[in-house]
This record gives C-alpha cells, sequence and structure tokens, in this order.
C-alpha cells in the first residue's frame, strides 16, 4: 500500500526514517470503452497507463501515462463500437490511462473541445472488483488527415517477429495476415510524411527497399483527405531479396554444411536427397580455407519439405542424422551440421557433458527484447544454445568519485528494468534453457568515457569504486536468486574486467582491494546459491579463485595479425598459442574451469570474395574449437552478440543465420552429447 514518511535531515547530518509497508490487496479492474464509428476495422484498442500492469516502465517521468510503445493492454472489441479488458491493480494504486489505436505517440484518443489528449485518472479502490466505463470522443480532430499504413514483409520474415512503424518514436504494428501488417496515423493536409519500417525494433531490422533512402526512409504528401498507404517491404537491409516460386517454378536452395573434425582430409560430400535434383547426389564444394564446411546449390522442383542428408562418397558412409527443411521461397540457404558418419564413432573431443554452450544476446537493454525473445531463444535452440544471457546494465553518474546510477538517465540502454529481467528470464527457463545474469558497468556517458574509468586511480577512487560494486553485485544477486539464474557474472570497473594491481596508487591498497573483493563474493553467496563469473584476467588476484568459473573474453585473449584468407589451421595455431600465453596459466593460477563467457569473431578485415566475412569468421569459430577441444577445463562459451533479429548477412560478430553457426552448433553438440 502507498506510504508517505517524514524526516528531518540536520545540515550536513544525515537523518534515519523507518518505512513499514504493508501488501496492496489486489483488485481486478475492468475496462470498458466504446469508440468511435470511424475506428478502422483491423484497428486494436490499446490501454496505456502510469503504471507496469499498463506499460509503464522506469525510463519514463513518474505517473506519466504515457508507458512505452511497446507495451500495453490490448482490449477485446466485444462487438461493433465497444472493447473489453481485465487487468489486475492495486489497492491504493493512483492510475493515469489513455486509449489509442497505435500507441502513445500516434493514434491516442482526443477531446475535440479542449484539443488536448484525453488523459482519464482513478484510484483503485479497495473492493474486489472495479468497473470503468469511457467513451473515446474522437481519434482525430476535424481536419486532420488519417493515414492508414498497410505493408506487406518479405517470405524469409520471421513469421513470430513483431513490425515496426518508425516514425521518430517506434510503433508496434497491427498483424492482419501471415505477411501482413497496418497502422494508424494521422497529418496535417499538404505536409510530409516520412516513416520507415522495422522488424523487431532491432538495430539490424532495416528496410532494405529501393525506393527507401539510405535510412530505409519513404515519404509522401500528404493531401486533404484520408488515404491508404500500400507498401511492400522488398527485402530486409542485411538479407537478399527473396520471392515467392509460381507453381511450376523452381526453388533454388543453397546447404551448407559443417562435417566432423575427424572427417578424413580430401573427402568427397554429397549432398543427398528426395527432391530429383538430389536423386544421384550431388557433389558438395569445399568452403576456402576450411576442409571441414562444404556447401551445395540446387534447383527444387518447387516449394515445400525438402528431407536431405549427406555422406561421404556412398551410402554406407551417411550422416547419422535425418535433415529436413520446408522451403517456402527461393533463394533459399540452410546451414547444416554433421557430428558423426554412420561408418566411425563419434568423436571424443576430450571435455566434459556440463559444457555451458550458449549465445550472449545484446548486451543493453531495448524494450523490444521481451517481444523478440520467443523467436530468439528458439532459433538459438535450433543451433545447440543451452545458456542465455540476460543483461543488466548500470552506467556511472559520475566519475570521481564513483558513482554508479541504477536508473536510466543518459543512456536509454541501461538498466535493464527488475519487471524484464524477471519476464526475459521466465521465458528463457520456460523454454528449456538456462539463463545468466550479466551485469555490467557503462562509463561511455560519464565524462572522460572509457579512457577516464579504465584507466589508473587513487587508493580512494579504488575505495569507493568498491562501495558502488556492493550496491550493483548485491542488487543483482538478490535478482539472480529471484529468477533462478543459473549463473551470475560478477563484474569489474571496466565492463566487466578488472584493473591490474599496477593501476592503483599503492600496492597496499591493491592487496586490500583483493580481500575486499572477496568478501563481497562471500557476501553474494549469502543471498545467491548459483554459479558465480568473474574476470580472471589478472594473474596477482586472489578474488577470481573464489568464483565458479574464471572468465575470459577474446576481446581479452586477442586474435592475432591474420589475413581474412587465413585457414582453419591458420586460426587453430594462433588460437592454440593465445590459450598457452593468456588462458591456461588462469586455470593452472587458480584451479577453476575457465569460462569463455565471449567469443566475438569480427575484426577489420577486407575479403574481396566475401564482402559479409562469413567465411572468415566460419574459418575463426572452426579454429578456436579445434584449439579448446582437447582441454577440458574449459568450462563453456557463449558466442557474442547474438541478434535478436535474422540479420544473416550482417557485417559484424553476431552468427545468427551465418554460415559459423552451423560449425558452432557442431561442437556444441559434439562437446555435450547433445545433452
Amino acid at each position: 500500500k502507498p506510504r508517505t514518511a517524514f524526516v528531518e535531515v540536520p545540515a550536513d547530518g544525515v537523518g534515519e526514517v523507518e518505512v513499514r509497508l504493508e501488501p496492496a490487496k489486489p483488485v481486478k479492474v475492468t475496462f470498458e470503452v466504446s469508440v468511435p464509428e470511424d475506428t478502422p476495422e483491423n484497428a486494436e484498442i490499446r490501454l496505456f497507463g502510469s503504471v507496469a500492469q499498463l506499460g509503464s516502465r522506469p525510463s519514463h517521468v513518474p505517473n506519466s501515462p504515457s508507458g512505452d510503445n511497446i507495451y500495453f493492454v490490448t482490449l477485446e472489441r466485444v462487438k461493433p463500437g465497444r472493447a473489453v479488458g481485465v487487468v489486475e491493480l492495486y489497492e491504493g494504486m493512483y492510475v493515469q490511462y489513455v486509449y489509442s489505436i497505435l500507441s502513445t505517440y500516434e493514434g491516442r484518443e482526443q477531446r475535440l473541445q479542449n484539443f488536448g489528449e484525453a488523459y482519464r485518472d482513478f484510484v483503485v479502490s479497495s473492493a474486489d472488483e472495479q468497473q470503468r466505463t469511457d467513451q473515446v470522443e474522437a481519434w482525430r480532430h476535424e481536419g486532420i488527415v488519417q493515414i492508414t499504413v498497410r505493408v506487406a514483409v518479405p517470405p524469409n520474415t520471421n513469421p513470430d517477429d513483431a513490425l515496426f512503424l518508425i516514425t521518430g518514436p517506434a510503433h508496434s504494428m497491427i498483424r492482419t495476415g501471415p505477411r501482413e501488417w497496418e497502422a494508424y496515423v494521422t497529418r496535417l493536409p499538404n505536409s510530409e510524411f516520412s516513416y520507415r519500417y522495422n522488424l523487431g525494433d532491432d538495430f539490424q531490422g532495416g528496410d532494405g527497399s529501393p525506393e527507401t533512402d539510405e535510412n530505409g526512409t519513404r515519404t509522401i504528401v500528404v493531401q486533404d483527405r484520408d488515404v491508404v498507404v500500400e507498401d511492400r517491404i522488398d527485402r530486409w537491409e542485411w538479407s537478399p531479396r527473396v520471392v515467392v516460386p509460381q507453381q511450376g517454378e523452381p526453388a533454388e536452395v543453397t546447404i551448407r554444411v559443417s562435417v566432423p573434425p575427424s572427417t578424413p582430409a580430401g573427402s568427397t560430400i554429397r549432398l543427398t536427397g528426395d527432391d530429383p535434383a538430389l536423386a544421384s547426389g550431388v557433389v558438395m564444394r569445399q568452403v576456402r580455407g576450411n576442409r571441414w564446411l562444404y556447401e551445395a546449390t540446387v534447383a527444387m522442383a518447387g516449394t515445400g519439405t525438402l528431407r536431405y542428408g549427406f555422406d561421404r562418397g556412398t551410402s554406407a558412409t551417411a550422416s547419422t542424422r535425418t535433415h529436413s527443411v520446408e522451403v517456402r521461397y527461393t533463394p533459399r540457404v540452410v546451414n547444416d551440421w554433421v557430428v558423426a558418419w554412420s561408418d566411425a564413432p563419434t568423436q571424443d573431443l576430450g571435455t566434459h557433458p556440463d559444457f555451458i554452450r550458449g549465445m550472449y544476446t545484446p548486451d543493453y537493454w531495448n524494450p523490444n527484447f521481451i517481444g523478440q525473445s520467443v523467436p530468439t531463444f528458439t532459433h538459438m535452440r535450433e543451433f545447440g544454445g543451452e545458456w542465455v544471457v540476460v543483461s543488466s546494465v548500470w552506467h556511472y553518474g559520475q566519475f570521481d568519485p564513483p558513482v554508479v546510477e541504477s536508473r536510466r538517465v543518459r543512456a536509454p540502454g541501461v538498466l535493464t528494468p527488475r519487471t524484464e529481467i524477471m519476464a526475459q528470464a521466465k521465458i528463457a527457463h520456460d523454454m528449456g534453457l538456462k539463463v545468466i545474469l550479466g551485469p555490467q558497468f557503462n562509463m561511455e556517458m560519464v565524462e572522460g568515457g572509457l579512457e577516464a574509468v579504465c584507466a589508473s586511480q587513487t587508493d580512494a577512487w579504488w575505495a569507493a569504486f568498491l562501495r558502488e560494486a556492493e550496491r550493483l553485485w548485491m542488487w543483482n544477486a538478490i535478482v539472480a536468486q529471484e529468477i533462478g539464474a543459473e549463473a551470475l557474472v560478477l563484474p569489474g570497473n571496466c565492463y566487466h574486467v578488472f584493473a591490474p594491481k599496477s593501476f592503483f596508487e599503492t600496492q597496499e591498497y591493491a592487496d586490500e582491494f583483493d580481500l575486499g573483493v572477496i568478501a563481497l563474493i562471500e557476501k553474494v553467496r549469502t543471498v545467491y546459491d548459483g554459479k558465480l563469473i568473474i574476470s580472471g584476467g589478472v594473474l596477482d588476484y586472489e578474488f577470481p579463485g573464489h568464483a565458479d568459473y574464471v572468465g575470459v573474453t577474446s576481446f581479452d585473449t586477442g586474435f592475432g595479425d591474420l589475413s581474412y584468407d587465413a585457414t582453419v589451421e591458420d586460426w587453430r595455431a594462433m588460437f592454440e598459442a593465445t590459450l598457452v600465453a593468456e588462458v591456461d596459466p588462469k586455470f593452472e593460477r587458480w584451479g577453476k574451469p575457465v569460462f569463455y563467457y565471449t567469443v566475438e569473431t569480427r575484426k577489420n578485415y577486407t575479403d574481396p570474395g566475401d564482402p559479409t566475412l562469413e567465411i572468415v569468421q566460419a574459418n575463426q569459430i572452426e579454429g578456436f574449437f579445434q584449439a579448446i577441444q582437447g582441454r577440458p577445463w574449459i568450462g563453456g562459451s557463449l558466442t557474442w552478440a547474438y541478434f535478436m533479429v535474422d540479420s544473416p548477412l550482417f557485417f559484424d560478430s553476431g552468427v545468427r543465420g551465418r554460415m559459423a553457426e552451423a560449425v558452432l552448433a557442431k561442437y556444441y553438440e559434439m562437446f555435450t552429447g547433445g545433452n
């Protein structure tokens, strides 16, 4: 229940106040609203409000009815002109709310007399149930033009991804068919209307249609009457153009396969299947620099289910797993893998079945992550992922002395709300995934930024940082226990790593800091009973040995100076040297499993034969796993920057939808026996 308390704080002193809170009684509130006759037929009647149950998030001004465009309650249109919804709120809540047919910025209800939005408010009563009966006077004022935006998305769009209309803010569009979406905006007559489409409200989800500008933007001139805009997205920005073949037309399918490391050199790899194009088997091409990766392109007789397999030239050597893919469009690219051949046993890679195999989704927060979690996690599981990171990023509110902000003030991607952490973790657990809660310090918004925070500091600075670390660590430890997270990262001052002892003013305090971190680890264990991961970048410290996993990243260990056409053998040798110099000593120092919790791949290469760098990335991943396969103390790995939408040709570290994902899936399955 709401409670008010007062405290007198003396000048230059401290005041204490005790606030005792009582649980509030849940109340079912029914919202019933009448809507105007000109309400679009396909429109959802959406309810936005100032409390979390109605879409409000901590990023917004307290008691603001705006909420967030991605979060709202959709009312059921029970009959023409009326919509109803029931929401569980709590006794004593002060609630402001507004109805809309799109978002809090577009499509809000209007009051005709005062030319303003129709914000409403009430206090939830103590009754078991409460009724709100409202009437939307209008969605727009006289003379304002309504634009109905309709768009069809490409056939390779994941059906579970959401589509957003960007007019400055992002507005969640309304699905009207398998590939059709709709939205409603209003503008003054004789004005310009600029907008763009975005898949999943994700950085990589841009519209790559030829009629858009370099930012994916479309512009129309609004006339003096209502208009329906009919658009078609030709292709997504980081995906090739695909079409649904007409009756009798072939469908082009490219299948790529990563084969076991034990596959003999010089093997002939064939693609076989139930389509006439595969009746005699198709000999696959070896990918440049990688004798464990092959591809072939075939023209199927049409769309449908393609059942296929691989062998080494004869049916007696066929892969032990059956494969199939639904081909709905052309061209289609399929990334696949073979763990074992029928004439050869599964190779023993010398690791253990509890190897942590997973993906590190973007290390920031965006409201779209909840909506995109199911399709992202589904894709992740198809390629062997078992663990996923839920990020919890805080930022430095000031540099000296360091103060960590647990609120989103400057950086919009900072501080995942607790409700979001809990929701995303529940989605992951419901889908059979394990969760790593990944707290992190962000310094990009503080004066001096990375160079200031990640540099040498005074002993007083480190003492203040340790106090701030306690705030962040303990808050996240409590949340990790609440959500049942299987592991928790305990980050250092520079994103997640710790500075060497030479960055301290005195050696004496560096040693004291070491002991302080050990004490803090033990304090975390009083509230959290899962596995702890802590960076082991500095061998001088004792505290990494008090965690369950010593964390390393490829950012820390480095990649070496190899060219774009380096072979897998080149990459394996480079990683082997890196492991000997940078990773093996960590296991020897602390005797704990070493966890590669970030395996980043992309570097600044230019590959004239492959501008997307898929081959470079795939060769790096193959070389990495061949190097670690004989080291049972490597406790797991997470691939870096796993996108929230499919972006197969995006030039970055992510493997989602790319050639390297098949390589990753092969080793994830081989390392764990598919468990």
